[in-house]
């Protein structure tokens, strides 16, 4: 993709007076997450949150993901080998033991009273379940166990538009949650380590203990063993790359890619949140939680792996932070994340053509971007929501300026919607108060 000639325009990145309007969070909880895993590979849970609502609706039900459910034989993908064994106990609000619907993987509680605006109740639901091997993102390998949205998450709540939950989907992210603190105590037999989303796990086994994440939008565990680190200090932040004694190579590679990329998203996008960021080599998806990365890998080297690795910590300043529903608008993380990737590789790597790997992909897309993921046709949506974003957002940076200019753009972006949650109308808005262009400039490639 060449470069274009800079056009000298006063208008580009003047927005002072823009003010910023973010998808409103009608609901917010927070998390009182206890795990207790037995010899046999059973957890055993008790989830405890704190619902408030702020909306200006009276509620008449709470709506959450439960995603374990997922993965039972009921309801797990036909093609998935294994299944989760899930079982709730019971649930109940205020104390008091509550009636309940669990369809798929939304778990659904009927109030008697009303929840009024700006009031709060207590859910607690006690649920044991086991971890399917092969399973997305919630799954069981050969180290361990990777607990990824193991717990029930409050869907958000969207005014007119009630409950926003969507049924599970293998096609990308079905799941959204607004951003929450979390306290976690877990029990474990011996050899186990946790590495979480947390700053204070530590790299030796602890077989007891209590971690807190404050204001993130969800929380990952892996319980492994025979996993070793190698780490490295980057502007205070404790890099730490995970894998097993034959992964090496693999992890020097990781770290390499990690540590670069890293510090050049914090000089020019904005500060990482917290104080450690661990990525984890291991056979499952490559996939982004908040200060954690999994990074599939099979015990070779992948000619990939720097790519994997430098895109899914970008989304640690672009999911992670800004937010957005990525059931409706997966554009809007994936394409921003992947966008960040390229500016890094072509500026920074000087990769050139190489670096518009993702975005040559848009190419043969026949699609916008902002579908809903069950809207999108068959086949990979790889062009969509990763690739034609890149291309086009490139194609309106380089009109106006140059990589300089355009990681200017991403960092008023994320500055803007820091632990805000945006949408394609929004995006626009902003675009099109930074660019000198209306909205039909992005109507080729966007459903507006």
């Amino acid at each position: 993709m060449p470069e274009r000639v800079r056009a000298q325009s006063p208008a580009v990145g003047k927005i002072d007076d823009f003010t910023a309007k973010p998808i409103a969070d009608g609901s917010k909880g927070s998390y009182d997450l206890k795990f207790e895993l037995s010899p046999e590979g059973r957890f055993t849970a008790e989830a405890k949150i704190t619902v408030e609502n702020r909306s200006k609706d009276k509620w008449d039900q709470l709506i959450f993901y439960f995603l374990p459910n997922a993965f039972t034989k009921e309801n797990k993908p036909p093609f998935f080998e294994d299944a989760a064994e899930v079982k709730i106990r019971d649930v109940k609000l205020d104390g008091l033991k509550m009636k309940y619907q669990l369809t798929g993987d939304t778990l659904a509680i009927p109030l008697a009273e009303k929840l009024a605006p700006n009031e709060n109740r207590e859910v607690t639901v006690k649920y044991t379940f086991t971890v399917p091997k092969k399973g997305l993102r919630f799954d069981r390998t050969e180290s361990g166990f990777h607990l990824a949205q193991a717990y029930p998450m409050l869907a958000t709540y969207q005014g007119k538009d009630g409950w926003n939950k969507k049924p599970y989907s293998l096609r990308g992210e079905s799941y959204h949650t607004s951003h929450a603190d979390f306290s976690i105590s877990y029990r474990l037999p011996k050899g186990y380590t946790v590495i979480s989303s947390s700053d204070q796990d530590k790299a030796s086994n602890n077989q007891t203990g209590e971690i807190k994440v404050k204001n993130t939008k969800e929380v990952f565990i892996a319980v492994v063993k025979g996993m070793r680190s190698i780490s490295k200090t980057v502007k205070g932040v404790e890099l730490r790359v995970w894998g097993k004694e034959a992964d090496k190579e693999a992890m020097t590679v990781a770290l390499q890619a990690a540590e670069k990329s890293f510090e050049q998203f914090t000089e020019k996008l904005g500060p990482y949140p917290h104080k450690q960021l661990d990525i984890l080599l291991d056979e499952t998806a490559s996939m982004e939680y908040p200060g954690v990365v999994t990074v599939g890998h099979m015990g070779s080297v992948d000619p990939d792996l720097s790519h994997t690795v430098v895109h899914e910590i970008a989304h640690q300043w672009f999911y992670g932070v800004v937010s957005n529903d990525p059931y409706h608008h997966a554009w809007l993380d994936e394409g921003i994340t992947e966008l960040a990737t390229t500016l890094y590789f072509y500026d920074v790597e000087k990769k050139g053509d190489a670096s518009f790997y993702f975005a040559e992909q848009a190419d043969a897309t026949n699609s916008v971007s902002n579908l809903p993921l069950d809207a999108f046709g068959k086949g990979p949506i790889t062009g969509p929501v990763y690739g034609q974003p890149v291309k086009e957002l490139w194609e309106l940076i380089t009109t106006y300026g140059d990589a300089k200019d355009g990681w200017e753009f991403l960092q008023e972006y994320y500055q803007t919607y820091a632990y805000k949650q945006v949408d394609t109308p929004e995006f626009v808005r902003f675009a099109t108060a930074y660019f000198p262009v209306n909205e039909q400039y992005f109507a080729k490639w966007l459903r507006l």
